[in-house]
């Protein structure tokens, strides 16, 4: 009985140990995943950021380009009236 019982606490033994490998590789492949999670959410706020940098630029870019055309319009007017009064 007493070579029966050292089998039983060797056998548990070994399945304690191979638990607690499993739960260190369970706990080792989550904070990889957490990791991950973190890289990706870096990208995405990256990418939030450079979309708005572009749309601010875009939209410099428009009202500059709208303001050149009022001015474009203005020199024509002013062409056609200094055109007119020297007829």
């Amino acid at each position: 009985m007493h070579k029966g019982y050292l089998q039983e606490v060797s056998h548990s033994k070994s399945t304690e140990k191979l638990a607690a490998k499993l739960d260190l590789l369970g706990s080792t492949i989550a904070t990889i995943g957490d990791a991950l999670q973190t890289i990706a959410s870096a990208i995405e706020f990256q990418a939030i950021l450079t979309a708005e940098e572009e749309e601010q630029q875009n939209q410099g870019n428009k009202d500059q380009l709208q303001m050149m055309q009022q001015q474009i319009a203005q020199l024509e007017s002013e062409v056609r009236n200094i055109r007119s009064i020297t007829k």
